[in-house]
């Protein structure tokens, strides 16, 4: 499954945490996206906030109501790189942000894991700077998003294609939200507690991932026993 979002208030959410904070001098920032064909200004399928907007780390828009998204991160300047052409809509591509200390990339993958496009930003140094505001999903964006992840490092082009199919070559060191659409919250599977609380985004078809469904029923147990995040689970994830 996935969450669809409706462009207005829908938003998978959680607070603050140490955790969140774990990227510093690097990240890898991910997620699955599906388009609607019509966008709002502003719309931004991730992102660790800041209250001035130059937020700690995400994919969006600018002012723009395009599918033409940016990645960015704020250190030592708030730096970012922008796709070139826009994503069709209704179809799902699979968002990655890297950094490590130079220049930000923004890589969009098509669904089969060949390269729909590459940007990168002019060179930025230093830490990744934060504020005591959310971490979310989906706000003002429309369409699909599921299999987010963020970790503390910039995983290789190899890591990144083992995400995209639904594996994870290293445990995140800040969220890991598959977004299963089963309930409220959605399970973190990094482990660190960061579980995302649902406002309106509603349950949907799941990304074109192939091991969506074993990394679901391998997790059915720890679920249903996380402190009553999820369960009882269908019989047929089972």
């Amino acid at each position: 499954m996935s969450r669809n979002f409706t462009g207005t208030t829908d938003v998978v959410a959680v607070g603050d945490s140490t955790s969140l904070r774990t990227p510093s001098t690097a990240i890898t920032a991910a997620c699955w996206i599906n388009p609607d064909s019509t966008q709002t200004n502003w719309a931004t399928p991730l992102y660790k906030g800041r209250s001035d907007g130059n937020h700690s780390y995400g994919f969006g828009q600018n002012d723009t109501s395009s599918r033409q998204y940016r990645g960015y991160i704020r250190a030592s300047l708030a730096t970012y790189t922008s796709l070139t052409t826009q994503l069709s809509a209704a179809t799902w591509y699979f968002l990655v942000l890297r950094w490590a200390g130079a220049a930000v990339s923004l890589r969009v993958y098509n669904a089969d894991g060949s390269i729909n496009q590459t940007v990168t930003s002019d060179p930025d140094s230093g830490t990744i700077d934060y504020e005591a505001l959310d971490f979310k999903v989906g706000p003002l964006f429309s369409g699909k998003v599921a299999g987010v992840y963020v970790t503390n490092v910039s995983l290789t082009d190899d890591e990144v294609l083992a995400l995209l199919r639904g594996s994870r070559p290293r445990q995140a060191s800040a969220v890991d939200w598959p977004l299963w659409g089963v309930a409220s919250p959605e399970a973190d599977l990094s482990g660190n507690g960061n579980n995302g609380t649902v406002t309106g985004a509603t349950a949907a078809n799941h990304a074109p991932v192939a091991g969506y469904v074993t990394m679901l029923g391998a997790n059915v147990g720890w679920l249903e026993s996380a402190g009553g995040i999820i369960g009882p689970f269908p019989t047929f994830f089972h």
